[in-house]
């Protein structure tokens, strides 16, 4: 496992080398701030470079990346204008490029220096369960149909831990293919995902597989000491009925608390997965995205080319 609290440099493990390293290999950097040789601010990004334009951005299957700025220890007062500067510096400290675009962890909320520094600023949300030692209580706290379905999921199938990445890459195929939509990009990075988090014991797989060796559902769990993630899962749209979905969440979110301090579920702003998370009696937690424009790619959006 990581490094405690105290010695990160980040809020969440989306902020890691390590990470970073399997989503965006050769592409990533981090501008520091430091004081007296400690770092007390971190902002990571990856440069990429498309039809001649430089965008700097946040890599697939990761949801956001910082800023993360070290408390000042101070009154609140004085710890807003210690975190303005060194957000400040930050930005300063960010290459040029024709788009920027930072999504940014819900741990910090402070972006007033994005907003001064001319960025714009775009409400999302996560959500998140944070009491986590109450098996009964998490359960209780569910929507009904939520329950109905893992009790349905539970005549038919059985939830397994102990599965390979690529169970969850079939499963995704099927909803993806059932959506009409092209993710195979995707999978490759999962995998160096995997890699990595297999190797580190930060991850978890589980799958619902019938008597007849179907695989209904899987999701994949990413975490450290701090956060459990649901970072992807899918389906077989043919099985989609039989509850599996919400039962192999349900065993996630029920051996978080031997692992982590918190269960994400990385939120969506598409209403019916936002429905489904909301089953399971998250809170509701906001989180920003800070982007800037060049001329030239305001230019182009205005004439529907970016």
């Amino acid at each position: 496992m990581p490094d405690s609290d105290e010695q990160r440099c980040n809020s969440t493990l989306f902020e890691e080398p390590y990470w970073l390293d399997a989503v965006a290999p050769g592409l990533w950097h981090a501008v520091e701030v430091k004081q007296d040789g400690h770092v007390i601010g971190r902002l990571p990004y990856t440069a990429k470079r498309r039809f001649g334009l430089t965008a700097l951005t946040t890599p697939g299957l990761t949801p956001w990346g910082g800023p993360w700025i070290k408390p000042g220890g101070a009154k609140p007062a004085n710890e807003l204008g210690h975190q303005h500067e060194i957000l400040e510096q930050l930005i300063q400290g960010l290459p040029k490029a024709d788009r920027v675009t930072i999504s940014c962890a819900p741990e910090f909320q402070n972006l007033m220096a994005f907003h001064w520094a001319g960025y714009g600023l775009k409400l999302g949300y996560t959500y998140r369960l944070t009491d986590l030692d109450d098996n009964q209580r998490l359960w209780d706290d569910m929507r009904e149909n939520v329950r109905r379905a893992c009790r349905k999921a539970e005549k038919v199938t059985t939830v397994t831990r102990e599965r390979d990445v690529g169970v969850v890459i079939a499963a995704m195929e099927k909803t993806f293919k059932r959506q009409e939509m092209d993710m195979s990009a995707l999978f490759p990075t999962l995998e160096r995902i995997d890699d990595v988090m297999r190797r580190r014991n930060q991850r978890a797989i589980y799958a619902a597989e019938d008597a007849q060796g179907r695989i209904h559902a899987a999701v994949y769990i990413a975490f450290d000491e701090r956060h459990s993630f649901y970072l992807c899962g899918g389906g077989d749209p043919e099985l989609r009925n039989s509850g599996a979905h919400a039962l192999t969440m349900w065993h996630a979110i029920k051996d978080t608390a031997a692992r982590s301090r918190v269960f994400d579920f990385e939120g969506s702003m598409v209403r019916n997965i936002e429905t489904f998370v909301r089953g399971f009696g998250p809170r509701q937690v906001p989180r920003f995205t800070a982007s800037r424009g060049s001329r030239t790619v305001k230019l182009l959006e205005a004439m529907g080319f970016a």
